[in-house]
């Protein structure tokens, strides 16, 4: 992600088949941003641990398009030198998510629903909704300002398992969720990369481009889960994007 100034978006991202209550994050993001830095922006927001695979689809499996990391698709290379060559013309228009930036794209497909898939075991299919589009205010960094319902845990079987254990009394505190927390997590996401990754030194910013790392400061990443608290309205007034009362 650049740290120039970008267009905001404004995302809901909710979990199918997940009720009583729902689980949903609201977040702004730079329009710039690519969709594997979408990705760890919503492991933060849910709480979940990037414990999985990943891929966002217009629709959950779909044949249409498919963003992942390469990687995570052994067929990934050769499928797209054989579409370039005309060899093979069927099957989705694959994309690497370290590249492929989320605004463009979205634009170029006129889409304002698509779906992010985590966890092709347990199967969890988030339907994102862009809400907002707004290119005349800016944001440096993501945010989340509102969300619903506690994340799942990791491993539990997806929507069916954890809806089980819901029933069960083992899973604890699912209507809880701490907008304070969640909010400096996505804010902490580029630290989380670099944990996960270890591509700080790489200057990372989708694109293996180099020459923005060292502008990056620990003080930029330095605010804590005190500066917010969990249940009051999210403050506009000290950050870069004015925006207008979400919770409405």
């Amino acid at each position: 992600m650049s740290k120039n100034n970008s267009s905001m978006l404004q995302l809901k991202i909710q979990l199918r088949n997940v009720t009583k209550p729902p689980v949903w994050r609201r977040v702004l993001v730079p329009s710039d941003i690519t969709f594997h830095e979408l990705h760890y922006i919503i492991q933060a927001a849910f709480g979940w641990h990037n414990e999985h695979l990943f891929k966002f689809q217009h629709r959950p499996y779909d044949r249409e398009w498919t963003v992942e990391l390469p990687e995570s698709n052994e067929d990934f290379s050769t499928m797209r030198n054989l579409m370039g060559w005309g060899m093979i013309r069927l099957g989705p228009e694959q994309k690497d998510a370290r590249s492929t930036k989320v605004g463009d794209f979205l634009q170029s497909k006129h889409l304002q629903k698509f779906v992010y898939i985590y966890d092709f075991g347990d199967d969890w299919v988030h339907d994102i909704t862009i809400e907002n589009t707004s290119s005349n205010q800016v944001l440096q960094y993501p945010r989340c300002i509102d969300g619903k319902g506690a994340c799942p845990p990791e491993d539990c079987g997806g929507p069916w398992g954890y809806q089980a254990m819901k029933d069960s009394g083992e899973a604890s505190a699912p209507m809880s969720f701490k907008l304070g927390e969640a909010d400096a997590s996505v804010r902490h996401y580029l630290s989380q990369m670099v944990a996960h990754e270890e591509i700080w030194g790489k200057g990372y910013d989708g694109q293996g481009n180099t020459d923005e790392a060292d502008d990056y400061e620990e003080d930029d990443f330095d605010e804590t889960d005190d500066d917010m608290e969990d249940d009051t309205d999210f403050d506009e007034s000290t950050y870069t994007y004015q925006h207008p009362d979400y919770r409405s």
